[in-house]
């Protein structure tokens, strides 16, 4: 498989070369030089890379495989009607981001909201791939609404799981209000 080399900025988003252009912070590039083409026609798909698509122009592009996983996850939920985003957390890192309002344990004006990464490791001797994280408004770990998962199935049908439930509380106080 080949595709196009893509960029992970620091603004949360994944393009391609041709996307970004030429003038980089630390490096810039000669439109029409040897590196540049390469860079902007498909390779093979090098080791520990996997494809997803750019935010720009949608052509497919292959970045790490973590960052591919949970970008194309994001993809997957919004398609769901999930308000999902890849978030830079830091040093450059990535996590899925997902927003619920009016769900931090029942406080109406509050954000609660979902990190979900991707990454081996291991959990009480068992292999994980996905972590799910709840955060509360203020930045607390929910320590009873988190988890870590196998796959990203279970991870997709946790992430309704909650959704569901947290629209039924909300449909709840929008009954005791009448």
């Amino acid at each position: 498989m080949k595709a196009l080399e893509g960029i992970w900025t620091p603004h949360g988003r994944v393009i391609c070369y041709k996307c970004h252009g030429t003038v980089f912070p630390n490096n810039s590039y000669i439109e029409g030089s040897d590196r540049w083409l390469r860079l902007t026609s498909p390779q093979k798909l090098k080791d520990d890379h996997g494809i997803t698509y750019c935010d720009k122009c949608g052509d497919d592009v292959q970045v790490w495989d973590h960052l591919a996983k949970e970008h194309n996850l994001v993809k997957r939920l919004r398609e769901h009607g999930i308000d999902a985003s890849m978030w830079q957390t830091g040093g450059m890192c990535s996590a899925v981001g997902i927003n619920f309002k009016g769900t931090d344990h029942g406080s109406n004006d509050k954000l609660a909201h979902i990190l979900v990464t991707y990454g081996e490791g291991y959990v009480d001797d068992n292999l994980v791939t996905y972590q799910l994280g709840w955060y509360n408004n203020d930045g607390e770990y929910v320590e009873d609404k988190s988890g870590c998962f196998d796959a990203e199935d279970d991870v997709f049908k946790c992430i309704f799981k909650m959704k569901d439930q947290l629209e039924e509380i909300e449909n709840g106080r929008e009954k005791f209000k009448k």
